[in-house]
């Protein structure tokens, strides 16, 4: 997608440490998908995590990106049900009115401008629903995690959520029946994935490849001090916001 991340140098970080979403997340995603056999398209796919998990309900989907490296990592992915292709959302490879739905996990935020959502609406079928799921901490995780970066950078890392509100923006945007559900879950972590998740995030990106090693051991320090028999639990709820077109 057209981000002002490049996640491609992150991506076995990426592949490794992000975890999927869960089943009552999708199964209530499903539900507000159309009951017939239209296909999905799933933007800022990434790796692939959500295209998979929405491709076992046994819809096509078909996962876009615009970075090449993540794409190489999900065609290396067996599934059924499922294709990829290089498509930024400000311009989607598709033609109008070919998705019963379209998807976009963890990403929207780095495409929610008018372009993209005009192409998003382009491509959707009549009144079927555009659906932004995110994954919002309860926990210290995230705030822990940018005052150490924080150390190591001449400016404080900034969320690239911040501000963001998915609701208000399709609102903004002429999207009808807007609705948004929340899920509580609980990630588990082994010290070495919970690195790894660490490094695939943008704010990474802004500690210099000098400070890095020092950067991560301060990084397993403070976490491997929270560890709870070998794991460390990520609180989070997972929001589903919804919008038709």
């Amino acid at each position: 997608m057209q981000t002002s991340a490049n996640f491609g140098k992150f991506t076995a970080a990426y592949h490794e440490g992000r975890k999927g979403y869960p089943a009552a997340a999708i199964n209530y995603l499903d539900g507000l998908l159309p009951e017939d056999d239209s296909p999905v398209l799933d933007l800022g796919c990434g790796t692939g995590i959500s295209t998979r998990q929405l491709a076992k309900l046994g819809r096509l989907t078909v996962g876009a990106d615009i970075d090449k490296a993540m794409l190489q990592v999900a065609l290396a992915q067996p599934a059924r049900n499922v294709a990829y292709v290089l498509s930024g959302a400000e311009s989607i490879t598709f033609d109008d009115a070919s998705f019963g739905g379209v998807t976009a996990f963890g990403a929207f935020h780095w495409f929610a401008n008018r372009e993209a959502i005009e192409e998003i609406k382009r491509v959707l079928r009549p009144s079927a629903p555009f659906i932004v799921v995110n994954k919002e901490d309860q926990g210290p995780l995230f705030a822990d995690y940018y005052e150490i970066l924080g150390r190591f950078t001449p400016h404080a890392p900034r969320d690239a959520k911040a501000g963001y509100d998915p609701a208000a923006l399709l609102a903004d945007h002429d999207f009808r029946r807007i609705a948004t559900k929340d899920f509580e879950t609980t990630e588990q972590f082994t010290l070495e994935g919970l690195m790894q998740q660490l490094q695939s995030l943008s704010a990474w990106d802004t500690v210099s490849a000098d400070d890095r090693a020092k950067a991560l051991k301060e990084l397993e320090d403070h976490f491997g001090a929270q560890l709870e028999h070998g794991y460390y639990n990520r609180r989070l709820s997972v929001r589903v916001v919804s919008g038709r077109a």
